[in-house]
């Protein structure tokens, strides 16, 4: 028997926060209420329209067939109160890995570049673009004094750089060299008002960037960033990942909420007051 209701999260948003949005709504329905598929037209083409089936397996009673389609644009439109207000960062990963299997092709291609980046690495995330219209955008330079930092009290000599800003990349490259730094050559980078999921080209391409970027983030083994429900994804893979958050945002969304930085030492990383969450 099939679920009487599929929820169909088909707003523009970014692969991250498509991927949270679902985990979300799992956890909030019972296997047997729901399907969720996603039907979101940034990472989607005609002949692959549902973006879950193009990156992930199915697995258990969520491959079943379903019934009448509901669209979901956020938690208002199913539910009078927030959907992740209880979850937690386990309870997200528990309930992520229960529902889906990424698939192979995917985890292959970050970890050749984990591998490549040796066995202690530093995760970096910079999410520049439109952010700045959200929070109070970090500095360069603050960001690079963080690294260095992290660096040192990690004992780590190479890191991977995720960013849509390509300027930002070749900052880092110019800072600590070039043989320090791994990252994707990615095809999709942000503008000062459009973000990187917005433009135009080859769709699979594009969410295939942003899957790899959040299985490499997750495999570091700290990861300093500024908030993004990208690397934030990365956190619900993998949420013993030490993470350093530096912005002067509040945001309360999920999973930035749950966020927690790795200790005392790190929370006076550099000049930059990185935000402080709890769980």
């Amino acid at each position: 028997m099939g679920h009487p209701v599929t929820i169909d999260v088909a707003e523009r948003m970014g692969l991250g926060a498509s991927l949270t949005h679902i985990v979300a709504l799992h956890s909030h329905f019972s296997a047997n209420d729901v399907k969720i598929i996603c039907r979101n037209p940034l990472y989607t083409t005609p002949d692959q329209p549902e973006l879950v089936d193009i990156f992930f397996e199915r697995l258990a009673a969520n491959n079943e067939k379903s019934g009448h389609v509901v669209g979901y644009r956020f938690h208002q439109d199913v539910s009078l109160r927030d959907l992740s207000s209880k979850l937690t960062l386990e309870g997200a990963n528990k309930t992520f890995h229960t529902h889906y299997r990424i698939k192979s092709e995917y985890l292959d291609a970050a970890r050749r570049i984990a591998t490549e980046c040796g066995n202690r690495f530093l995760g970096v995330h910079f999410r520049g673009g439109d952010k700045h219209l959200e929070y109070r955008a970090t500095a360069w330079d603050a960001m690079a004094a963080a690294v260095e930092r992290c660096l040192a009290l990690g004992k780590m000599e190479r890191m991977f750089v995720a960013t849509d800003e390509a300027g930002f990349l070749e900052f880092m490259k110019a800072r600590f060299g070039v043989r320090r730094i791994s990252s994707i050559d990615c095809a999709f980078l942000s503008t000062a008002e459009l973000p990187a999921h917005f433009s135009e080209g080859d769709n699979l391409k594009k969410g295939e960037e942003a899957l790899v970027t959040m299985l490499v983030l997750s495999q570091s083994s700290l990861c300093v960033r500024t908030p993004s429900y990208l690397s934030g994804f990365s956190k619900i893979l993998n949420p013993s990942l030490p993470v350093l958050t530096l912005s002067s945002s509040k945001a309360s969304t999920f999973p930035e909420t749950r966020m927690r930085n790795v200790d005392d030492v790190l929370a006076n990383v550099g000049s930059v007051e990185p935000r402080v969450e709890t769980t």
